[in-house]
This record gives structure tokens, C-alpha cells and sequence, in this order.
């Protein structure tokens, strides 16, 4: 039994009336408790869309020629890019997607890496260990290619021929100062002048393996080089 005294607190307490709410304040009631909900999984959506994209290969650009660039030091994303746009001056959309893209890939190699730079060159020498294994560039430019071919034996005579067994990699490379191509004012100052003590060699293969747009990347290749 309630004694007197809370009797007497809550002598003026009255049952509250059940609100009924109308429409736009349920949904206002609802957007208030689960929005986050909504906007995590609108980002959430997003995100696996773009995911399966790329998984796909949807989103990547796929050139029509690849370059390997092994270089002493980093090159500049965008010194590298005023090359790739001056290069594809000379290809063509040998894969058919509507775009002609000359990619080049860096490889960054320093003759004598410091502890942190041996880091970067041992990074750089898996990289186009994988390169080489997929078959990805068709050509490269080095600033030793006697060194190159001793180290990798993949280059071949600048008319595709395979080279016999212990043939010098300066046999098979052009200098790319005897090159317009690499001579354009397109191309960032520096880089052009750095330019001046690399070769550019072409990619033999041994098998039916080949790399992408094989034939596409030899007319360029015969584009570049002519004098």
C-alpha cells in the first residue's frame, strides 16, 4: 500500500496520451535514428562497386605500348608523363579500346645505392623480375645495355632477330640521342638531356608467349627509330 507521502508527490501525475504520429514525422523519426546506418552503407556500396570494377580490369587503362625505364635515380611522375605524351605521337589504338597510351614503367637502379637506396633497387629488381615473367614491356631503355643483356639476355637485334648466345646488348640497342623521338620539346628539358647517355632496345622472344599488341608495338618501334 502507497504511503501518504506518495500519495502526496504524485497527487498532480497523469497518464501521458499516446502521440500519434503522422507520416512526415515517422520518417523524420526514422531518418534521425538510422542515417548513419544509410550513409555507411551508401559508402560501403560505393566502395565494393569500385573494388569489383578494378578487379575486373574495368578500370584500368591498358597501354598500347610498354616501356621500361631503368633509371640511377626517380624521374618525376610528370617528367615521365611528358615522355609517355610525346611518344604516343607515334602509336596507334593497337588494342582497340579507343585510347592510345605509351606507358612508361620506371625501374629505379642506383650504381652505387646507399643502404636505404639498395631498399628501393631491390624493390625495383623484383618489379621487373615480374615485368620480364609477364612479358608487360616491349621496350627498354637503359643506360648499359652490355650489362642489361648479361643480366637478363632478353634483348633482341632492333629488326626482331634473335641474337646468338653471348651477343653484346650494344649490338642489339640506339642511342636515343640519334633519335628525334626522344628529341621533342615536348619532353621536360631535364629529362631530355638525361636522355642523352640512354639506349632503347627492343624485346626478343624465345616461345609464342609474346607481350600484348605484339605486332602493334613493333611498328612503333620501326616508328621511333627511323633516322
Amino acid at each position: 500500500m502507497a504511503s501518504e507521502y506518495l500519495k502526496w508527490k504524485y497527487r498532480d501525475v497523469r497518464q501521458r496520451e499516446k502521440h500519434e504520429y503522422t507520416p512526415e514525422e515517422k520518417r523524420r523519426n526514422w531518418w534521425h535514428y538510422n542515417k548513419w546506418f544509410v550513409i555507411g552503407g551508401v559508402i560501403g556500396a560505393i566502395l565494393l562497386t569500385d573494388l569489383v570494377l578494378t578487379m575486373l580490369g574495368l578500370r584500368t587503362r591498358h597501354p598500347d605500348v610498354q616501356i621500361a625505364f631503368l633509371t640511377e635515380y626517380e624521374v618525376s611522375p610528370s617528367a615521365v608523363k611528358t615522355l609517355q605524351d610525346s611518344l604516343a605521337a607515334y602509336a596507334d589504338d593497337y588494342n582497340g579500346d579507343k585510347k592510345v597510351i605509351v606507358e612508361v614503367r620506371q625501374f629505379v637502379m642506383p650504381d652505387n645505392p646507399s643502404e636505404e637506396q639498395s631498399q628501393i633497387e631491390y624493390a625495383s629488381q623484383i618489379a621487373l623480375l615480374g615485368d620480364l615473367e609477364e612479358c608487360g614491356s616491349f621496350l627498354f631503355m637503359i643506360r648499359d645495355p652490355d650489362a642489361f643483356q648479361n643480366s637478363y639476355e632478353v634483348l633482341c637485334y632492333p629488326d626482331g632477330t634473335l641474337p646468338k648466345e653471348g651477343t653484346a646488348g650494344s649490338d642489339c640497342a640506339i642511342a636515343a640521342d640519334t633519335l628525334e623521338a626522344f628529341a621533342s620539346e615536348e619532353i621536360n628539358p631535364l629529362l631530355r638531356e638525361y636522355l642523352k647517355e640512354y639506349y632503347i632496345a627492343r624485346r626478343g622472344f624465345w616461345t609464342d608467349r609474346t607481350c600484348a599488341n605484339y605486332e602493334g608495338c613493333a611498328e612503333f618501334f620501326a616508328k621511333i627509330i627511323q633516322p
